[in-house]
């Protein structure tokens, strides 16, 4: 192959990856993790006007927190604040409400869970 083969072939290849760069996205932050922490951070820096990606690759979001754990291990009330304070409100208020509550029979959860225990 002659030297101006050479460089259109190599003018093409970089111009190639050039537009498949151009198309990947871009991000001001980037958070790994979707723990309480990370759900926070990306939802703190969206509100800063920052474009955010959160990547947490084991599909649950949320941590502990989401998990169950539903109380603040601290004994002064007055020292949580911020977002962590604004979530807490919004899920008093979201169970003070009667269709938060719903309540099964025995025997459906014993079913479930003989169904869940064979798989």
């Amino acid at each position: 192959m002659n030297s101006l083969a050479k460089l259109v072939v190599a003018v093409i290849f970089a111009s190639t990856l050039a537009s498949t760069r151009a198309a990947e996205p871009v991000y001001d932050v980037v958070v790994y993790g979707g723990t309480s922490g990370g759900v926070t951070a990306a939802i703190q820096s969206a509100r800063m006007g920052k474009s955010v990606v959160l990547i947490e690759p084991s599909g649950h979001i949320g941590g502990l927190t989401s998990g169950g754990l539903g109380a603040t291990d601290i004994g002064n009330k007055g020292a949580i604040g911020g977002l962590s304070r604004e979530f807490y409100r919004k899920i008093g208020a979201y169970y003070l409400q009667a269709s938060a509550w719903k309540f099964g029979s025995r025997d459906a959860y014993v079913e479930k869970r003989k169904a869940l225990s064979e798989n």
